[in-house]
């Protein structure tokens, strides 16, 4: 930790809370971490400070990325906080609402014919191109997030989970909670490794299919009003497929009804609205009840 950098947006570690409604209503002990108390109200904000300060580190002028997100306007505000220009690249359908948050902190947008794909493709050629630093779902991205874990071991105080469900797009973020918590097991802060439990869309499942068939599955489209985790070709599906084996854990879906459902519950039940992505762990605890009863889940 002596070269521990703080977060310049973060002041506190994001909630650890019980979800007590829910605990009762289905014999499961629910937690749930907020993580939209980040400063950009999404978990992609830990692993966005270290893409900028890795940025600055290896003397980039700039930083871009292809997103349309989450994401987009997650390095842009910590571009803009570390002074670095942020250029976003963009299908060009894109709306100006979802771009709003990004557009505010100053990043460029450069709006691209074609799909995501597309715009990552031409993203990828300009960051080579200016030298510029390409930002997205990469290995110092996981470093970031993977900070989500250690605040848990340190909030939770070693009562330990017995499972914990994580909505799976890309894979990133699970693969980084995973390392996060062997290393909290490493280091003896946290007794036991919990159950990963990597959860998508029925129409948007290549992950849980390559783990069902054993080897990385690409589509060629994907459905789903879960946005955030539309993810076509998952790029960290191996870590993923590591961590459920690993951890003994599971590799589950669920449908657009119940993520829609689930949605409405934990707002009725407990107060917490979040975007369609973050419904898919309730979703599936209420659908694979059988697997959580009775354990301490989050």
């Amino acid at each position: 930790l002596q070269n521990f950098v703080p977060d310049p947006m973060r002041t506190r570690p994001t909630s650890l809370v019980p979800l007590k409604k829910i605990s009762a209503k289905y014999g499961v002990d629910a937690w749930a971490k907020l993580e939209f108390e980040n400063p950009t109200g999404c978990f992609k904000d830990r692993g966005s400070h270290i893409e900028v300060l890795k940025a600055k580190e290896l003397g980039k002028k700039a930083v871009c990325l292809a997103s349309t997100g989450n994401m987009a306007a997650s390095v842009a505000a910590y571009a803009c906080i570390e002074g670095l220009p942020c250029y976003v690249f963009v299908p060009e359908k894109t709306t100006a609402g979802k771009l709003a948050q990004a557009t505010m902190y100053n990043a460029r947008i450069i709006r691209v014919k074609g799909d995501y794909s597309a715009c990552e493709l031409s993203c990828r050629r300009f960051a080579e191109q200016h030298d510029y630093y390409l930002a997205g779902d990469y290995v110092y991205r996981a470093e970031g997030q993977k900070s989500f874990s250690w605040e848990l071991a340190s909030q939770d105080k070693g009562n330990a989970f017995d499972a914990v469900l994580v909505p799976v797009g890309c894979g990133t973020n699970f693969a980084a909670i995973y390392k996060g918590l062997k290393e909290c097991k490493e280091a003896g802060l946290i007794e036991k490794l919990p159950k990963m439990v990597a959860i998508q869309p029925d129409g948007c499942s290549p992950v849980i299919e390559g783990i069902n068939k054993g080897q990385k599955v690409v589509k060629e489209q994907v459905f789903t009003r879960a946005g955030a985790v539309a993810a076509a070709d998952p790029v960290d599906f191996v870590k993923v497929q590591q961590g459920v084996k690993e951890s003994a854990g599971l590799a589950l879906t669920v449908s657009e009804d119940e993520i829609v459902t689930a949605l409405k519950e934990m707002v009725t039940e407990q107060g917490y609205f979040t975007e369609p992505a973050c419904a898919l762990p309730l979703a599936a605890m209420k659908k694979y009840q059988a697997h959580f009863s009775g354990n301490r889940v989050l």
